[in-house]
């Protein structure tokens, strides 16, 4: 199957398609909470939808198990302060300097964004625009308290609104599951910023001690924010095209490719030596070949159509949860 252009327009994506079923994430029509109001809320325990300052029902296993062990050594808060002071003095200019989204700027993202935050129950984020030297490239970035998402403008003229919906659903996943601290903290460890933050004390024993395992961490958390995207624009197909993009950077390119013979690299790469497959563990996102394999099981789970509300197809079986993470790890197992 070659990938081809999507034609949708933000006004044919049904808001109220695909309510997350019962008791799980979509369809509240609670009022909107600034993020302070939420987070405080949430870590209380109250009201949400993960059941307080829990993981999401729908997160990969070891990303929720790994979080609720950082989580517990009360690390967190004072992460939070550290990476404030971080944003503060080394991306001041940066975030100042970028065009944020709004309903009187960029109305059909922040529309788009409106429904990720939505269909996931939590607040509207702040979306900021920018160049980013042309790249196609969205994150999220900040403390839990206190983020925000980052998108290259050009993402908004390569992208379908569905592929938005997909990219703006995985960043919002990220918030969902409360992965926003230590995502940043294993992109200042990726780019060694934090010797910036830590220069007066001696930080290389903490960057060799923190790195691997929370980069470990880092590339389950984005297979639980991609089901985050999808569970968003509700079509696998679209999330695929918006996964191989990033790859590729423009819509004219990613219609050229084969997205089965696309998928064979993932084997291939398994066959290579352990001196190839190592470098994979100080990435802090699986390849994308990983990504779109892994995303493909979550689309034919139990767990998906239970949280999306979509009818489950009739004559197809289903991968039930245990089944799901146990062939999910074995994708994105580096080693």
């Amino acid at each position: 199957m070659t990938i081809e252009t999507a034609t949708d327009t933000i006004s044919d994506i049904d808001p109220q398609a695909g309510s997350l079923g019962p008791g799980a994430l979509m369809g509240t029509g609670l009022p909107r909470q600034g993020f302070r109001a939420y987070v405080k809320e949430r870590r209380a325990g109250a009201g949400t939808a993960t059941g307080g300052d829990g993981p999401a029902p729908y997160a990969h296993p070891t990303d929720s198990a790994i979080l609720r062990t950082l989580s517990a050594t009360g690390w967190r808060f004072y992460l939070d302060d550290l990476i404030n002071a971080y944003q503060r003095v080394f991306q001041g200019l940066f975030l100042r300097d970028s065009v944020w989204a709004s309903p009187t700027q960029f109305p059909d993202a922040h529309r788009l964004l409106a429904l990720a935050a939505e269909r996931l129950t939590i607040p509207i984020p702040r979306l900021l625009l920018g160049s980013y030297a042309g790249d196609l490239i969205a994150f999220t970035t900040g403390a839990d308290r206190d983020c925000y998402i980052y998108a290259s403008a050009l993402m908004l003229r390569e992208y379908t609104p569905p592929e938005m919906l997909f990219v703006l659903g995985h960043e919002c996943g990220h918030i969902h599951n409360h992965h926003v601290t230590y995502d940043t903290l294993a992109f200042m460890l990726y780019y060694n910023t934090i010797f910036k933050v830590l220069w007066r004390i001696p930080s290389y024993t903490l960057f060799l001690a923190a790195r691997i395992p929370l980069q470990t961490w880092s590339r389950r958390a984005d297979v639980t924010a991609d089901r985050a995207g999808l569970l968003c624009c509700q079509d696998i197909e679209v999330a695929r095209r918006a996964l191989i993009k990033l790859r590729l950077g423009f819509d004219s390119f990613a219609k050229q490719v084969n997205v089965e013979e696309y998928l064979k690299q993932e084997r291939e790469l398994r066959r290579e030596s352990f001196a190839v497959r190592w470098q994979e563990m100080f990435y802090t996102h699986p390849v994308i070949t990983k990504r779109v394999r892994a995303l493909e099981l979550f689309a034919r789970s139990e767990l998906y159509y239970d949280l999306s509300g979509l009818p489950r197809p009739q004559d197809t079986p289903l991968l039930d949860r245990e089944t799901l993470e146990r062939e999910t790890c074995e994708i994105v197992k580096v080693i």
